[in-house]
Parts: C-alpha cells; sequence; structure tokens
C-alpha cells in the first residue's frame, strides 16, 4: 500500500521531501563553518601558544559533540535540542576564549 493512492504522486512527494532535506543539510553546512571559523583559529593559537591543558581538551571535545548533536536536530527539526546544542557550543567556545586570556 501506498502512502498516496497513486504511487506516481507518493514519487513525486518523495522527490519533494529530498530535496527539503538537502536544503536543511545545505543551511546547517553554513552554520556549522561559520561556527568553525570561530573555533578553529582559537584552537591553534591554543595549541600553539603551548597553553592547552585538560580544560581546553573537554571544552573542544563538548564542542565537537554539541555540533554533532546540532547536525541531527538541525536536519530533524528539534528546536529545543538545536538551541540547546548551539548554546553549549558557545559555551565551550567561550570556555576556550577564558582559558586564551587566563594564561
Amino acid at each position: 500500500m501506498y502512502l498516496y493512492s497513486d504511487p506516481l504522486t507518493w514519487f513525486i512527494c518523495c522527490g519533494q521531501l529530498r530535496w527539503r532535506m538537502s536544503a536543511i543539510t545545505q543551511e546547517h553546512l553554513h552554520n556549522a563553518v561559520e561556527n568553525l571559523v570561530l573555533f578553529a583559529p582559537l584552537t591553534i593559537i591554543i595549541e600553539y601558544s603551548e597553553i592547552s591543558n585538560s580544560t581546553t581538551a573537554l571544552l573542544s571535545m563538548v564542542f565537537f559533540y554539541s555540533r554533532v548533536v546540532h547536525v541531527f536536530s538541525y536536519t530533524f527539526a528539534i528546536p529545543f535540542i538545536r538551541t540547546g546544542a548551539f548554546a553549549i557550543g558557545f559555551l565551550s567556545l567561550l570556555g576556550l576564549v577564558w582559558q586564551l586570556l587566563a594564561f
């Protein structure tokens, strides 16, 4: 049994769904690149300044895993988890800035 009565309609509907999913993942790709612009220089500066410690490593891991959660929550449109994952990632970036300025 098809989702719709006509198989051609179902196929067209799935084509639109695939197009929408690719648009969502394209939006997330732009979002991830924007956050990488902040994260990469911070970690490079921390590493070359030789001030990395267990806290900076933990903050980097938290940022990474929050971005992974953000990918799935953004793709499947789960608003509260998406906002929480973004906030946790942003707070980990602030923690990296704090570690950089504290030394």
